[in-house]
């Protein structure tokens, strides 16, 4: 395995080092309720390296929500600035999710839908006690396979657009997933889902037993059905080992697997690795241990031996900036440390990704379209 490519010469590895130190000094006050570590970003070309790492990296919207809470004079006055404005937007955006879940509840109960809201503003809020840490334009909800179709009925009777509206077995079976939008003055975006993870990584094993745990949420008065928080790191664990697959970048699933590895009581990651094997990810888990360490190396981790060929500095690159890592390793290789190694299940998963694309490719070619679109975040393709 080859170190990262040229970008990360010496002012690149400050930037990383740097945006790693205010997550995690930020993360750090808030556990203890005391004012956070002066910010490193007093130099404004310094500011401007970190503000472009972070959002390469899908953390600028968390970066911002913490240099808008810095004194003047701690950051560059640009940086703040940014900070300020990429907060308002968020706020307006995780606004009217919050209402949207609010709405979500009604129909789906006295319809007799068992729901749990997942990722979003509510994790946020578990996770950073802040609804408005980064902005959540989809609100994702998942329900019962059983469940999945008078779901659909109760989002298109309330004026929703299925997308896309065809029947399609890609979507329905391999994705488990389906958007709904509905325009408006305030655009309104659901992804509800019977699957917690898209062929290319391992499934848990029982996306029910996800359900069957969720835990009431207060908002606005009302009780909100969310996923456990004993379930949510499994969660951040799965959309992290899922980008790695898709080379995309991650910190933001980083960021927060930290966090619910912090928030807990001690032993958090003991906990972590026990519900994981309860769900058979136990592999997905130990990845995904591995990527955080390398971004937050003094996060307490019992040592997971997932790809050991690759330095911590490279793994940070994949995560932070999966565009800077000039040699990757084969997917092949990725989902077989997902999968602990296993000959048998890394060639079931395969199998089952192979099987999602052909389907995809024939629904494309038979659609005319070229592409089934939107295609969501992280898919296989």
């Amino acid at each position: 395995m080859g170190d990262t490519a040229s970008r990360n010469a010496r002012p690149y590895r400050t930037a990383a080092a740097d945006l790693c130190t205010l997550l995690w000094n930020d993360a750090s006050a808030r556990i203890a309720q005391v004012p956070p570590a002066s910010s490193p970003l007093h130099d404004p070309q310094a500011a401007r390296r970190v503000l472009a790492l972070a959002v390469r990296s899908k953390l600028g919207d968390v970066l911002a929500a913490i240099l808008s809470r810095a004194s003047h004079g701690e950051i560059a006055a640009d940086a703040r600035a940014w900070a300020i404005e990429r907060k308002r937007r968020t706020m307006i955006c995780n606004s009217a999710a919050l209402r949207g879940i609010e709405w979500a509840d009604g129909p789906l109960r006295s319809r007799g839908i068992a729901y749990a809201v997942m990722k979003g503003p509510i994790q946020q809020h578990m996770l950073h006690g802040d609804y408005f840490t980064r902005p959540s334009g989809d609100i994702d909800l998942l329900v019962a396979a059983g469940d999945f179709a008078a779901a659909q009925d109760v989002l298109m009777d309330a004026g929703f657009a299925r997308v896309p509206p065809a029947p399609s077995l890609w979507w329905d079976r391999f994705l488990g997933e389906r958007h709904f939008v509905r325009e408006g003055e305030v655009r309104m975006v659901f992804d509800l889902h019977h699957r917690l993870q898209q062929p290319g990584s391992p499934q848990p094993r029982s996306s029910r037993a996800f359900l069957d745990r969720a835990e009431a949420h207060s908002l606005s008065g009302r009780r909100i059905a969310a996923i456990s928080a004993g379930d949510v790191p499994l969660l951040c664990a799965m959309s992290l080992v899922k980008a790695l697959f898709n080379r995309e970048p991650a910190g933001n699933h980083a960021f927060d697997l930290m966090a619910a590895l912090r928030s807990g009581r001690e032993g958090a990651a003991d906990r972590f690795l026990e519900r994981a094997k309860e769900e058979d990810l136990e592999g997905t888990a130990r990845l995904a241990l591995t990527l955080v360490a390398s971004l937050f190396p003094d996060l307490a981790t019992p040592r997971t031996g997932a790809l050991p060929e690759i330095s911590p500095e490279t793994l940070r690159a994949m995560v932070l900036d999966p565009d800077s890592v000039a040699d990757w390793p084969r997917r092949r290789r990725v989902l077989s440390e997902a999968c602990l190694r296993s000959p048998w299940r890394t060639a079931r998963e395969f199998a089952w990704l192979g099987a999602s694309e052909a389907t995809r490719w024939m629904e494309e070619r038979r659609n005319g379209t070229g592409r089934l679109s939107p295609a969501p975040e992280g898919s296989a393709g």
